[in-house]
């Protein structure tokens, strides 16, 4: 996937403040919410990952973001996504309550909320293709894919490139140096 220079300049610094800064917001003239910050993260982890052609295979496919869990999550996400697309496809944001009714999402975020269901929600979406996030601890660990980390007041990322890899996923370079520890 290439990414036009200014562009990914832009990206990159989100991911950095992102990775490294306070969700609790200094001096700042508005703090970022919680929300806020998660579905910037989110909308740019589906700009950095490559999808098999399976998962997208018409022009006209709509790139599904799906949220288990976190209205306010979902809210966030639907305002920034509104009018934009991820590798030529539009964004569709939905909330699902039924694991199984996310074998359409391409990714899917589990908050806390799901928490008790995530073996069931990973065995559903084997062989899918979906990227799994989530912020709940041990995620990657125990076969999600991207896991939000809160420590010291700063929000990182882990990622399971194996779980994902063997989806048939593809996470660029730039966003594997920026997380905070790989599962191979």
């Amino acid at each position: 996937m290439r990414i036009l220079p200014r562009l990914w300049l832009r990206v990159a610094t989100l991911l950095c403040f992102a990775a490294i800064g306070s969700i609790g917001g200094r001096a700042q003239a508005a703090p970022v919410s919680e929300a806020q910050l998660k579905a910037a993260l989110l909308f740019n982890f589906a700009k950095f990952v490559e999808w098999p052609t399976k998962a997208l295979p018409e022009a006209t496919t709509q790139f599904q973001i799906c949220i288990l869990g976190s209205d306010a999550l979902r809210e966030e996400l639907g305002t920034i996504t509104r009018d934009r697309t991820v590798g030529g496809h539009k964004l569709l944001v939905r909330e699902v309550q039924d694991p199984h009714l996310a074998r359409g999402c391409h990714m899917l975020f589990v908050s806390a909320t799901g928490k008790k269901q995530r073996t069931q929600i990973l065995e559903s979406l084997r062989g899918t293709g979906a990227l799994t996030v989530s912020d709940v601890e041990g995620f990657a660990e125990q076969g999600g894919m991207i896991n939000l980390v809160m420590r010291e007041g700063k929000v990182q990322f882990e990622i399971n490139h194996k779980a994902a890899t063997q989806e048939g996923l593809v996470i660029s370079a730039r966003l594997l140096s920026l997380a905070k520890f790989v599962i191979e």
